[in-house]
């Protein structure tokens, strides 16, 4: 563990907290739109997870754990277990996007509209993501030199200290992707909540 290593994971996670609010900060400048659509984005997104979670904990993940599909595996199997998470991600996410707009945005049709919703809907995922880096970062520095008998089972010792050993060599620029993959998730974000609406307003 180094400074260096410290700060670059605090990096990571402070450009996934922080960059939400800045991209918005700098469209709402440009735009002349308020925040309560961003707002509406983050609820939107919250209330979709209420249903979404439990779907993957009590159908999906058990459907894979069934059929072999493990995302730990490689080849085949990941991207299989891949594309099931990433369609059970956007069918209620997506559907979630289209109830807000249909029943609560009848009146906010234009593409900075959308832009600016979507910015709330992938924000929010990129700060909560950032807040569990966080998190993650404060354990593993909290437990350096630490006797893990006090905190971990025996029989889990080895694989903890695997873990920790792990977090700390991982290479800088690989420590730095957890904020890359949310931005370009964000950028998603935004897109897929234009297209949304697009789709809407065209039907």
């Amino acid at each position: 563990m180094s400074v260096f290593a410290i700060i670059i994971r605090l990096l990571n996670a402070a450009i996934m907290l922080v960059a939400p609010v800045v991209v918005a900060l700098i469209f709402v400048k440009r735009s002349k739109i308020g925040w309560r659509l961003f707002g509406i984005g983050v609820v939107t997104f919250l209330a979709s997870q209420l249903l979404h979670i439990p779907f993957n904990s009590f159908c999906l993940s058990p459907f894979l754990d069934w059929t072999g599909l493990e995302t730990s595996a490689g080849g085949v199997s990941l991207v299989l277990a891949a594309l099931a998470l990433g369609l059970s991600a956007g069918v209620f996410e997506e559907t979630a996007r289209y109830l807000v707009y249909r029943y609560w945005l009848k009146k906010e049709q234009s593409w900075a509209d959308g832009v600016m919703f979507g910015l709330g809907h992938g924000g929010v995922e990129s700060m909560i993501v950032g807040v569990l880096a966080l998190y993650a970062l404060a354990q593993v520095f909290v437990l350096r030199g630490e006797n893990l008998r006090n905190y971990v089972p025996i029989e889990q010792i080895e694989l903890a200290q695997a873990q920790i050993a792990a977090y700390w060599s991982m290479p800088w620029h690989e420590a730095i992707l957890g904020s890359v993959e949310r931005l370009a998730a964000m950028s998603f974000h935004v897109g897929a909540s234009v297209m949304v609406l697009q789709a809407l307003k065209r039907k």
